[in-house]
């Protein structure tokens, strides 16, 4: 089956493929000979046709039979093996052979259901399809010669009058009284079908085998592409880990270097503050209003700091998060507490809408702070005076869920896909000059995936936008059941 020059991967393909195929086409068969019977038995009985019925049974318990000793000899072989599959050599030999006595015994069927009239005829090419696919070119031709064979021999035959022919009127023509043979005004008619047949099985074996030619090759090659990723599995493995590491070296270095930083600008801003307050003496008027420049651009650092500091925190595997019972209620009554004041000054109504009774859910306090502060924080600071931020949580089928909502200049539609991007923020957030780091929302998607939450967003411009954040009672890893007790104030 395999040619000069094929590659060991190709031949592998090969015979795996025919091995696979021997028993395959040996159950077809079992469907082929319970056909015929079943068929040649309602053609006669029930339609009516002058069929020959006990030579079709003959043909149909012949087709079982030999088909049962094709069953044995592979069997015996795949047992032989010991490894449940035939040989390359034993597989082939049987492969040729069942396609050759498939091919024969057509040419007895044919012969008596009416010959080439008959559109039976066509069931050559379902063996020249399967010996396409099984075998190499060369053989697939040799079978299509040995089916146009017999079918020529069928039709001479017949037409000389050695064979019967079995008219099943399909031409409304009457037999010849005589020998049987074939009148000879349709000779040139019945061997015009006949060329027809054998251009047809040719051209198939040839279509057949340059598809499945190229099929082989790509399946050679992608095997040898698969060997060769194979041995670079070592090299893949190591490389990845040394990724790893040096991402984990990168996280500790930005968590060490945010921690560093936080300290000294914290103290520069407290040492700052009795100066722009006038409590360490008066301050010309020019330079307080360069102090209170550099105390704005000192909080945004701070805040930039502590969003480095909350974002690394919340990308840390879910086994360094530290699940406890949490009030919910509690932490959000907190943010909103903490926002009244800037809210009141920016002329915003802060409201807080919070049912009597929550359950306690099991999670990471720090980050849930995190979480709900840039909600809050968001909200109060791109929603113009005289607008209002709603926030309210519920309980709803073992979840809590917080809806944070304004009437702030909303987000654009196309803005949407990003907003949980680090360091990304809108164009109308930018042209309005207010503080940012790009980083509070990327941390509230971080700190939500942690416990197993979803989060959605719903904005119209200069209407308001609103997000929902659903966290269940119990995080995933950790634990079956939700916390009986919250920490009590």
């Amino acid at each position: 089956m395999a040619r000069v020059g094929e590659s060991a991967a190709y031949r592998d393909f090969a015979q795996t493929e025919l091995t696979e195929r021997v028993f395959w086409l040996i159950g077809l068969r079992w469907l082929a000979a319970a056909g015929v019977v079943s068929l040649s038995c309602g053609a006669a009985w029930v339609v009516g046709v002058p069929v020959h019925l006990p030579a079709l049974l003959a043909v149909g318990f012949g087709i079982a039979a030999y088909n049962g000793l094709f069953l044995g000899w592979a069997s015996r072989l795949a047992r032989r093996s010991g490894t449940g599959s035939i040989g390359h050599r034993a597989a082939n030999a049987l492969a040729h052979a069942q396609i050759g006595v498939d091919l024969a015994t057509l040419g007895v069927l044919l012969h008596y259901v009416g010959g080439v009239q008959n559109p039976l005829a066509t069931l050559f090419t379902l063996h020249m399809i399967i010996a396409s696919i099984l075998l190499s070119r060369r053989a697939a031709f040799a079978h299509a010669s040995l089916a146009i064979l017999i079918i020529c021999a069928v039709t001479f035959l017949e037409q000389t009058g050695v064979l019967r022919h079995y008219d099943l009127g399909l031409l409304r023509s009457e037999v010849h009284a005589g020998a049987g043979s074939l009148p000879l005004w349709r000779t040139k008619y019945i061997w015009g079908i006949v060329g027809t047949y054998a251009a047809t099985l040719y051209l198939l074996v040839y279509m057949g085998t340059s598809i499945m030619g190229r099929l082989r090759r790509r399946e050679g090659e992608v095997k040898r592409l698969a060997d060769a990723l194979s041995e670079k599995a070592d090299q893949i493995s190591t490389a990845y880990d040394e990724l790893r590491e040096t991402q984990q070296l990168q996280t500790s270095y930005m968590r060490k270097t945010s921690h560093e930083l936080r300290a000294p600008l914290a103290a520069v801003i407290t040492m700052l503050d009795p100066i722009v307050q006038g409590l360490a003496g008066e301050v010309p008027a020019g330079q307080l209003r360069t102090l209170q420049r550099v105390r704005s651009k000192l909080d945004d650092l701070l805040s930039l700091t502590n969003d480095f500091l909350a974002l690394l925190r919340s990308r840390a595997p879910r086994l360094q998060v530290s699940f406890e019972p949490v009030a919910f209620d509690h932490v959000v009554r907190d943010a909103v507490e903490l926002f009244e004041p800037r809210a009141e000054a920016a002329g915003v109504k802060l409201r807080l809408e919070l049912p009597s009774y929550l359950p306690c859910m099991a999670g990471d306090a720090e980050t849930l702070v995190q979480l709900v502060v840039n909600l809050v924080s968001n909200a109060v600071k791109y929603t113009p005076a005289g607008g209002q931020v709603a926030v309210a949580v519920e309980h709803r089928d073992g979840h809590l869920v917080l809806t944070v909502s304004d009437s702030g200049i909303g987000i654009p539609a196309e803005d949407l896909p990003r907003l949980f991007t680090e360091f990304f923020r809108t164009a109308r957030s930018r042209k309005l000059s207010v503080g940012g780091t790009g980083l509070g929302l990327a941390i509230v998607r971080s700190v939500v995936d942690a416990h197993g939450g979803t989060t959605e967003v719903q904005s119209e411009v200069d209407r308001g936008t609103t997000f929902t954040v659903t966290l269940p009672l119990v995080p995933p890893g950790a634990g079956d059941a939700p916390p009986a007790e919250c920490p009590v104030e």
